[in-house]
């Protein structure tokens, strides 16, 4: 039990649970990356920090959901402002 706390307490701290509700609002891909960032570098964190092993794998499942959701808006991201092109010349 005291393992389920202390993992609560750290998803907490990653504001990965709020405790009130948050109002629909618009945000822009980069907002939503940089929160996708945060999102991994607090997996990474829990992941280097669990001993037991169960925690181990919901630690890489935490990882692998944030690499998915950051890649996910990365390409999103790199969609909307678009990749300068270059054209060759001859």
């Amino acid at each position: 039990m005291e393992t389920w706390s202390r993992l609560y307490s750290r998803l907490k701290a990653c504001c990965l649970l709020a405790k009130n509700p948050v109002e629909k609002t618009e945000f822009s891909n980069q907002e939503l990356l940089k929160e996708a960032h945060q999102e991994l570098m607090c997996a990474y964190n829990m992941f280097t920090r669990v001993a037991d092993e169960e925690m181990v794998d919901c630690a890489i499942y935490s990882i692998n959901a944030a690499e998915k959701r950051y890649n996910y808006l990365f390409k999103k991201t790199k969609q909307e402002y678009g990749s300068p092109s270059y054209s060759r010349q001859n």
